[in-house]
């Protein structure tokens, strides 16, 4: 097997969405259906990164053995800063990115308050196992002619009616708790979409963290490209000026160093957009002084992967926290259908009703008691009952739709991303072996051109192949890391999240 293994291991960050998935799963309801009484921003955070752990991605090659290699290696990896850094130092390292962003995401609180809204309605649910009781009262102030010793006089009274009523649901085929698993399915399905939300905070602020570090390494190759740009001119011109080659060369080589300058220039554009980008997810206000610590370089330590896409696909349609949310969504349609059904039944209900008649200036009160058992039968109530079962039938065709076109995408996306993934690999192992073969044949030819053994538009297609090759190998490094963090999305932390239940 294939194994992510460094001391400061990138991959942990992977791990976050993973420690959400299954936090989430027993944190927000509690053993009696309601809702825990937690912080949105501080409910579902770890709060110590084990940095001494190794996480990564259990592989079995092509001929069915096992093996062992590193994924990222780091060991200076953040070695400033890995923890305990001040929250508003204008250096992140990745964790803390994650971190912050989690924490301060609109989406968080959003799908926060939607949880707490569903445990509401499903304490409302539950209401109708409790007895209903209702107090009123009545004052009744009357005025009327009566005729007294032949004179006819206004008799003025009062009269106060407190009543007591109590209402209790004996039976109705089981709706009222059909009811209540439809909004606790509801709840559950909530659950997982705030899981599913954390993982998808995470997943951007590793791309955001990924593109702005790899726009900073373009600007360095960029550098490079125009340090080779000025080495070529200052040759050319030394020539030029010994008399061993014409102007136009000479013209040339200017303009190559001036290209290189306008190309750095505009990737240090790139450079601005992506700290722009990582900002607004971070949450704080654009600076120049915002920056990241740079990820580890190097492809050498990067192995390709195999065929192990079968058992990730299967185990993320049965695990990922947007399907699984889904089929809570479809059990909550079942249910609800249940309850529209068996509303069309009767209702045996039981009851009592208590009032006190008191008349004013009459001395003592009536008082009246009674209690009955009755079924209550809605026979007619212009189809409405028909319709409402008829919308919840449809409703629940359309969850059945949604999860199964859901499965279908969620597969694409796992075979897309992991196919990327193994792509990637090969593009930053190509990428680095180039630009390596092109330092040494730039070198070569700068020699040979210094020495009149090599001819000026050698020279260039040297530089240019190299300074293609450098952007080549930052872009293929940008690739890989995105291609991982795309496959741990998509997966749904099933990647990371198989090496840490390993340990």
């Amino acid at each position: 097997m294939i194994k992510l293994r460094s001391r400061y291991n990138f991959a942990e960050i992977y791990l976050l969405a993973y420690l959400c998935l299954t936090a989430c799963s027993h944190c927000i309801l509690n053993e009696n259906g309601t809702l825990n009484n937690l912080s949105p921003s501080t409910a579902f955070l770890p709060s110590v990164y084990n940095h001494e752990s190794n996480f990564g991605v259990n592989v079995t090659d092509a001929s069915g053995s096992e093996t062992e290699a590193k994924i990222l290696h780091q060991d200076d990896f953040l070695t400033e800063g890995i923890s305990g850094t001040e929250q508003n130092s204008p250096v992140w390292n990745i964790y803390e990115v994650v971190d912050h962003a989690l924490g301060h995401n609109p989406a968080t609180r959003r799908m926060w308050a939607r949880s707490r809204a569903l445990a509401a309605q499903h304490g409302q649910a539950r209401s109708a196992l409790y007895p209903q009781v209702k107090i009123g009262t009545y004052a009744i102030k009357s005025q009327q002619p009566t005729v007294i010793n032949g004179a006819v006089q206004r008799q003025r009274q009062a009269v106060f009616y407190p009543q007591l009523e109590i209402m209790y649901s004996l039976f109705h085929f089981g709706k009222d708790q059909a009811s209540i698993e439809s909004v606790k399915a509801a709840l559950e399905a909530s659950q997982h979409q705030y899981s599913r939300e954390l993982q998808t905070i995470v997943y951007r602020a590793q791309c955001a963290y990924c593109k702005l570090d790899s726009a900073k390494a373009s600007v360095q190759a960029e550098e490079q490209n125009l340090r080779d740009a000025e080495r070529t001119q200052a040759s050319v011109e030394k020539r030029y000026q010994a008399g061993l080659t014409n102007i136009q060369e000479d013209l040339q080589a200017k303009a190559s160093t001036s290209q290189a300058q306008y190309r750095l220039e505009q990737i240090k554009s790139g450079v601005e957009a992506a700290r722009a980008e990582l900002s607004a997810i971070y949450g704080v206000p654009i600076s120049q002084d915002v920056d990241v610590y740079p990820l580890p370089r190097g492809g050498s330590a990067w192995h390709e992967t195999f065929s192990v896409i079968d058992s990730w696909m299967q185990r993320s349609i049965a695990e990922r926290e947007d399907l699984v949310a889904m089929r809570k969504q479809l059990e909550s349609r079942e249910t609800a259908l249940k309850a529209k059904e068996k509303a069309l039944l009767p209702e045996l209900i039981a009851g009592f009703t208590g009032s006190l008649r008191k008349i004013q200036h009459v001395d003592g009160a009536h008082s009246q008691c009674n209690a009955y058992v009755a079924i209550q039968w809605n026979l007619f109530d212009g189809f409405r009952n028909t319709y409402d079962v008829l919308e919840a039938s449809q409703m629940k065709k359309i969850a059945e739709a949604d999860l199964q076109e859901a499965q279908l995408n969620a597969s694409k996306e796992i075979w897309i991303a992991y196919h990327a993934f193994r792509s990637s690999l090969r593009q930053l192992k190509a990428a680095e072996a180039s630009e390596t073969a092109a330092e040494k044949s730039f070198e070569a030819t700068q020699t040979a051109y210094q020495n009149g053994l090599a001819s000026f538009s050698d020279l260039v297609s040297s530089q240019n192949a190299l300074a293609t090759s450098r952007q080549q190998r930052v872009q293929s490094e940008n690739s890989a890391y995105v291609a991982l963090a795309t496959l741990g999305y998509a997966t749904g932390g099933i990647v990371i999240g198989e090496t840490a239940s390993s340990k």
